[in-house]
Parts: C-alpha cells; sequence; structure tokens
C-alpha cells in the first residue's frame, strides 16, 4: 500500500509539474498579446521556472524517503 501512494504521489507531481508549464506558455502567449512581448517571456521565465523549482522540490522529497528506505533494509539485513 506505502509503494502505491509513493508511486502516485510521484505521477501526481509530474501531472502537476506539465500542468504548471502549460499553464506558463498559455499565460505567457496571452500576456504577450495583452502587454507586450517582453512582459510575456518574463511571464514565461516565471513560470517555468516555478515548475522547475517546484518538480526538484518535490523528487528531492521523495528521493530522500527512497534513500532512507534502502538505508534501513540494508540495516536490517546486516543483523
Amino acid at each position: 500500500m506505502r509503494d502505491f501512494l509513493i508511486s502516485t504521489y510521484d505521477k501526481l507531481v509530474m501531472t502537476l509539474v506539465i500542468l504548471i508549464a502549460v499553464g506558463a506558455v498559455i499565460g505567457a502567449i496571452g500576456m504577450m498579446s495583452e502587454a507586450g512581448v517582453f512582459a510575456g517571456l518574463l511571464f514565461l521565465l516565471s513560470g517555468l521556472l516555478s515548475a522547475v523549482i517546484f518538480g526538484g522540490s518535490m523528487f528531492l522529497l521523495i528521493g530522500i524517503y527512497e534513500n532512507s528506505k534502502r538505508i534501513a533494509a540494508l540495516l536490517e539485513a546486516r543483523r
């Protein structure tokens, strides 16, 4: 059950990263048509940067969990 929840969380994070990136692209296109190209590019850059930061931090947490699980299994096997 725990592995199912972690793998589901992994897929959810990836889906959210993709949605944030797609939202940034769509918002940048809308911003370019209303406020100009420079504002749209800034919006695109900040949106994609936030997607990378969010995804990186969430996958870092998942990686810490996986490493902790492997270390616990190794320590248990040494007994």
